[in-house]
């Protein structure tokens, strides 16, 4: 795959968002035996908890917990993804423990956690614990709009884990849905544009992966469109307008090549990438670990969405 596709949408955030992990990890080589501990045991959410009654702001997270988490995250940028799987565990414990299953700080531990896991190397319990982020952001956003973002984002997680898995069709369904968030809450709040773009251009992965290349080249033009609107008053985005433009050349790429070649298997694209890289590893972890990092949750709120509830 062309240059910029691994590392596509993190370079600005290092400057936006200092919580947000970086795409300079490198790859695990070896995973320490401590991050192969079980998860803790989760709790069966009830019937009450699935209608999210509860009011988030009775329950006040301990500094404590929260340090865990900050320290998770800074382990995670400074490549240590076994630590940070060692600290989100502590506070998936503690969650798990004190916290209705349905309550939204623990959706957002979820989101980080199902990205150490497939950090190192546990995919299949990062996408499941990926997808239980997801359910609780929907009954979450259906009962307060405020979630919404929370939702595209944790949907925009799920999708890098199914791509990186190579389930493109999955992966692109939950990327479209992203976008179409992101789309709808960028009408009155134009702040939502850098996570609409972000989503647009995964969805132009996705597309690519399936050899829809006329879509995928729509998908990552209108991402072009907003980097450039967005790298007008904020310079940090040309990383990411530069990048869009690498890509929007390799899909017009991809479309003059499919014109003239005869249709191959949906899907081979990826395979063959595999094949040239050796391992499935090192095929699957680089895109991952340049897609996932933007969308770990600090305890604060989201920079550049509508507010949301801690």
């Amino acid at each position: 795959m062309e240059k910029g596709f691994t590392s596509m949408a993190a370079h600005h955030l290092r400057s936006r968002s200092p919580w947000l992990i970086s795409t300079t990890l490198a790859l695990l080589i070896g995973v320490p035996a401590q991050a192969l501990q079980p998860l803790p045991s989760r709790p069966t959410p009830s019937s009450s908890s699935l209608q999210a009654t509860a009011k988030p702001e009775e329950i006040k997270i301990p500094d404590e917990v929260l340090s865990w988490v900050d320290e998770a995250i800074s382990a995670y940028q400074n490549g240590d993804a076994a630590e940070a799987l060692q600290l989100q565990l502590k506070v998936m414990e503690w969650a798990n423990a004190r916290l209705d299953p349905a309550h939204p700080f623990r959706a957002r531990v979820l989101n980080n956690l199902s990205a150490f896991l497939s950090a190192v190397g546990r995919r299949e319990e990062a996408l499941s614990l990926s997808k239980e982020a997801v359910a609780f952001r929907r009954i979450h956003a259906k009962n307060d709009p405020a979630y919404l973002p929370d939702l595209g984002l944790a949907l925009f997680t799920l999708g890098t884990l199914l791509g990186d898995m190579g389930r493109q069709q999955e992966a692109l369904a939950a990327t479209t849905e992203s976008v179409h968030i992101f789309s709808n809450l960028a009408k009155t709040n134009p702040l939502v544009k850098a996570n609409l773009a972000d989503a647009l251009i995964n969805q132009g992965m996705a597309l690519r992966e399936l050899d829809r290349h006329e879509e995928a080249l729509a998908s990552t033009e209108k991402a072009v469109t907003h980097y450039r609107e967005l790298a007008k008053t904020n310079p940090a985005y040309l990383v990411d307008l530069s990048s869009a433009l690498n890509n929007l050349g390799a899909y017009n790429n991809d479309l003059g090549s499919a014109r003239s070649s005869p249709a191959r298997p949906v899907g081979s694209r990826q395979d063959e990438s595999c094949k040239e890289q050796r391992t499935e590893s090192s095929c699957s972890s680089g895109r991952l670990l340049g897609q996932l990092g933007k969308h770990l949750w600090p305890h604060g709120p989201v920079e550049g969405v509508p507010h949301i509830h801690r």
